[in-house]
């Protein structure tokens, strides 16, 4: 990774200066992301920086787990009326414990719901934006029915509001409509809110399934979901 900044004096006009940029590269990687600045809305010595962490294709990033439990109501099948299975969540178990990492706290029950009573989850002309993350594939132009096989990279995109459902959100992810979200891979993965206001952002779901149009994301501010993951922090 590398972050390039001009060598002559930058003039301070009364505006925040951005004139460096960043590159990363590595093993299937060629990234140019804005760098972050630091006192660079006065004049005087500004910095510029970036921080990179990684991905799929470096070993320093993996870690071996030692097994998966799954939700005891969890069926990866549909029903006879085909519709999708609930309880759709489950917790890999590290081999060795890690240290240090920037964990995601768990939402309050109903978080969901009370967002949209509040009427913070729109739809329409205004829709509420929700980050999906995630390691799958890249809606391209591959003609085989086969869908192209992951990279190795991480990704993160924008999806908007649909409706909220019992255990599921879903958003629309229509590519058609310049969203973006989850594809063949990407199971798993976390969905997240940051409140327009405040910037607090909270995990809200984990993504399950859809397709390149609309993305069905269960939710893990229900009792079932986080009665379970109590469950298995009570255990390990």
């Amino acid at each position: 990774m590398t972050v390039s900044c001009p060598a002559t004096v930058q003039t301070y006009s009364g505006s925040a200066l951005e004139p460096c940029s960043a590159t990363v590269t590595g093993a299937n990687l060629s990234l140019t992301p804005t760098p972050t600045y630091t006192n660079n809305v006065n004049a005087g010595t500004a910095t510029a920086s970036y921080s990179f962490a990684g991905d799929a294709n470096n070993p320093a990033t993996r870690r071996a787990i030692s097994g998966v439990l799954t939700h005891p109501d969890f069926n990866p099948k549909p029903d006879a009326n085909g519709n999708i299975p609930s309880a759709d969540v489950g917790v890999a178990i590290l081999k060795e414990p890690v240290n240090n990492l920037p964990l995601m706290p768990l939402p309050p029950l109903g978080f969901l719901d009370a967002l949209d009573a509040a009427g913070a989850l729109r739809s329409g002309s205004d829709q509420t934006k929700f980050t999906v993350v995630g390691y799958g594939t890249v809606l391209g132009d591959n003609p085989s029915i086969t869908p192209w096989p992951p990279d190795g990279l991480r990704r993160v995109a924008q999806s908007e509001f649909r409706s909220l459902h019992g255990q599921w959100l879903f958003l629309n992810q229509n590519p058609v409509q310049d969203l973006g979200g989850s594809g063949t891979g990407d199971s798993g993965g976390p969905v997240l809110w940051t409140h327009p206001l405040t910037g607090e952002t909270t995990l809200v779901a984990i993504t399950s399934r859809g397709n390149e149009s609309f993305g069905n994301k269960y939710r893990v501010d229900t009792a079932e979901a986080l009665d379970f993951l109590d469950d298995v922090l009570g255990t390990v």
